[in-house]
């Protein structure tokens, strides 16, 4: 399946006032295939969230490729980019800060609507409604402002606004980390529904791993702006590989109390490097439950195939046998170089 998005070798760098340069994003390659949604999981400031604001054109990019339909928006003027970026719609994490308190709500969903430009009053309008409808509001809610609903229906208005601008992909950027969990399930059930009805893809951040293996069909674990492991949700998450993935997942609470209590943390050392000034070679050999030499820490780790579209980074502190998974991921170069 071909993709519709593109990111390859993208920068993301921050320079304050006689600072280093912030790593925000260090090197980051992903694809999106029409109708999939990608999962992107991490602890906070990894750089998932940095990641999508720069696909949206809301961080600058360093550099990369940054690629919609085949256009790199990355090497477009802000002008020529705007054109082309209405395919991507955001919903922020904070439903209380997303939305102007000033603006009706339909001021608010009319405007995404009439950006795009080529309808009049009335079918902008009809826009509105529609997509208030999709997302379970009711017609009266678009004469009145957003103090006037609570946090989940805050949330259903910044989706209308996204949908109504008839969007390819959806940036959803811990859309639902800041609701209720019965709330949380309702938003998801809704996204949901939303993207099969619209056949729309979706980049879904968060940091809790049972949503990311909610609503999406592949993933990818950030770690001080890398991919550190990706693949599909259910490989990663039911073998992971890496040892970061390993211990967010034991982090990660079950329902089964009983289970719970039987689960071990594998517990990671210190705290995560500063993405201003990080170590040479793996980054996350200081803070690996395995005790590494520095001199083997310095040497940089390999992102390499180890099964059919699971990738990991191999290196002696990420994972349990990097001998082991170097072959298999030679015999999957070779298997595929025969055939």
């Amino acid at each position: 399946m071909s993709a519709i998005l593109e990111v390859k070798d993208l920068f993301v760098r921050y320079r304050g006032r006689g600072k280093a340069a912030v790593r925000a994003v260090d090197g980051v390659s992903l694809s999106l295939a029409q109708g999939e949604t990608l999962g992107l999981a991490g602890e906070s400031g990894c750089g998932k969230s940095t990641l999508v604001r720069a696909i949206m054109g809301l961080a600058p990019v360093h550099a990369g490729i940054l690629l919609l339909n085949g256009a790199d928006l990355a090497r477009m003027s802000a002008k020529e980019a705007r054109k082309v970026r209405f395919a991507l719609q955001m919903v922020f994490q904070d439903p209380y800060a997303s939305l102007d308190p000033s603006m009706s709500v339909e001021g608010i969903v009319a405007e995404a609507v009439r950006a795009r430009g080529g309808l009049g009053k009335t079918e902008v309008a009809a826009k509105v409604a529609q997509a208030l409808e999709m997302v379970g509001l009711p017609p009266d809610a678009a004469s009145r402002r957003p103090h006037e609903f609570s946090g989940g229906q805050r949330q259903r208005i910044a989706i209308a606004r996204a949908v109504a601008a008839d969007p390819q992909i959806l940036l959803a950027d811990e859309a639902v980390s800041a609701l209720d969990v019965s709330v949380q399930a309702q938003i998801l059930n809704l996204l949901a529904d939303l993207k099969a009805r619209r056949n729309l893809s979706m980049i879904f951040v968060s940091h809790d791993l049972s949503v990311i293996r909610h609503v999406s069909t592949r993933m990818a674990v950030m770690y001080l702006g890398k991919i550190v492991e990706s693949g599909p949700t259910e490989k990663v998450l039911s073998r992971p590989f890496h040892l970061y993935t390993r211990a967010l997942l034991s982090a990660s609470p079950v329902a089964d109390p009983v289970e719970q209590k039987k689960r071990l943390r594998l517990l990671l050392r210190g705290e995560p490097p500063s993405p201003a000034n990080p170590p040479p070679g793996c980054a996350f050999a200081w803070r690996s439950p395995k005790e590494v030499p520095a001199s083997v820490a310095s040497i940089p780790g390999r992102f390499r195939e180890v099964a059919p579209g699971h990738f990991v980074e191999i290196h002696p502190a990420t994972v349990d046998d990097p001998e082991a998974l170097h072959a298999a991921a030679d015999a999957l170069e070779a298997n595929r170089k025969d055939g």
